[in-house]
């Protein structure tokens, strides 16, 4: 049965009967693919094989540039309608919220980090040596927080984690 369905042929108007698309539907996924058989003139066959590909293959999406002006409303109104919907069920969160609370983690991570030293030097008898080291340390890594924070895409232009809260 195998080989029977992989060397089975069909033309346009067979597909869409087994699909339930319309033909026209058909002859835009089926651009794609080329004949396997038919007169040339009339009759076009497809290769099951190949038609099963292409018909999994999700379409490519379309272009909103390319849209009609009504087509392009309807999209923009739907999209516009999806984040909403998105935003209700906490399936989108506002980038204020957002750049607030990263903003919160990383000043308590940043707070608890300054204070390493001095507790390091009391609770653990660290030479002052070795505490100015841990400082030395901490400070790059702030900085470099600072730097990768300040070129991050989601913040915005002028804005630094100590403007959200002061």
């Amino acid at each position: 049965m195998g080989t029977e369905l992989k060397n089975l042929k069909l033309n346009v108007t067979q597909i869409a009967l087994l699909s339930g698309a319309h033909r026209q539907t058909v002859n835009n996924r089926l651009k794609n693919i080329s004949p396997s058989g038919g007169n040339g003139s009339n009759l076009t066959l497809y290769s099951l094989t190949d038609i099963l590909a292409e018909f999994v293959r999700p379409p490519a999406p379309v272009n909103h540039e390319d849209m009609n002006p009504q087509d392009r409303k309807a999209w923009f109104q739907s999209e516009r309608e999806r984040l909403k919907f998105q935003l209700e069920t906490s399936q989108l969160i506002p980038a204020e919220d957002c750049q607030r609370e990263y903003a919160f983690l990383c000043k308590g991570m940043l707070m608890m980090l300054e204070t390493l030293p001095d507790i390091l030097e009391r609770d653990c008898g660290l030479t002052p040596q070795a505490t100015s080291y841990v400082q030395k340390v901490i400070d790059d890594f702030r900085d470099r927080v600072a730097a990768e924070l300040a070129s991050d895409k989601f913040y915005e232009e002028g804005k630094s984690i100590n403007d959200d809260e002061n």
